[in-house]
């Protein structure tokens, strides 16, 4: 099973659809190379009267910091505390899991419960009670890795499989918006599919916030000057050209 690839669309179409799957499947998940801006389409294709809940895997993760536990009260007594998954699986809202390849199996499996159709969707938890999902709940996944990694059972609950391959128009726009050029480099940067890109947006934001306070050399140094320092010189002759 794999992702669809969203190559041969513009980057407005690749990202209208996404919005789509968004506000419409119950899971999307979204495959790309870092700084595209998978989890702001996550955050920010929704209505502002839904509420966010927003995680970010690492493997040291334990499924009970994200699904719950008994805690201990001033008084010693134990009371369960819902984790943030367990809170959007009652609540509703929108439900962004960010670097989903980085999740440990544990939690994996954990997601398989929560991911699972309207009917089937229901968690036990270690007091007894049982939650059954919300129907408002969407689930937006992104990963740097590919869909195909994750466990079968966990791929077949996703409605919704992208692949994006350019930036979000969005962050092309602030960045042009910010430094005349700095986002058309950027999103050159990215190129060909599969292609790690030369300068990611993340990159792009903390060079033209510290040009501002730091003036060029000592931003670009900063930012680009121990691994690529021919990006710097690339980025100071584009601005000088697009001024001209």
């Amino acid at each position: 099973m794999s992702t669809i690839n969203l190559n041969w669309k513009s980057p407005d179409d690749q990202w209208n659809l996404v919005k789509l799957c968004v506000n419409n499947a119950f899971t999307t998940f979204i495959e790309g190379a870092p700084g595209l801006g998978k989890t702001y389409a996550g955050l920010y294709s929704v209505n502002n009267e839904q509420r966010v809940y927003a995680i970010t895997f690492n493997p040291d993760q334990a499924v009970q910091e994200l699904q719950g536990t008994y805690i201990p009260t001033e008084s010693g007594a134990w009371v369960w505390r819902d984790g943030p998954i367990l809170q959007a699986f009652r609540n509703g809202g929108i439900l962004v899991l960010n670097e989903m390849g980085r999740a440990s199996d544990a939690v994996l499996d954990f997601l398989i419960a929560i991911t699972d159709s309207k009917d089937s969707a229901k968690i036990t938890l270690m007091n007894g009670e049982t939650v059954t999902r919300h129907p408002d709940l969407r689930i937006v996944a992104t990963s740097n890795s590919p869909f195909a990694k994750l466990p079968e059972a966990l791929q077949d609950r996703f409605e919704a499989r992208l692949k994006v391959t350019a930036p979000n128009p969005s962050i092309i726009e602030e960045l042009n918006r910010q430094i005349p050029g700095l986002g058309d480099m950027v999103q050159r940067s990215y190129g060909k599919e599969g292609k790690n890109p030369a300068i990611t947006s993340r990159e792009a934001f903390a060079y033209a916030k510290l040009k501002k306070i730091m003036g060029h050399d000592n931003a670009a140094m900063a930012v680009w000057g121990n691994s690529a320092p021919e990006i710097a010189a690339e980025v100071k002759l584009a601005q000088e050209l697009t001024v001209k």
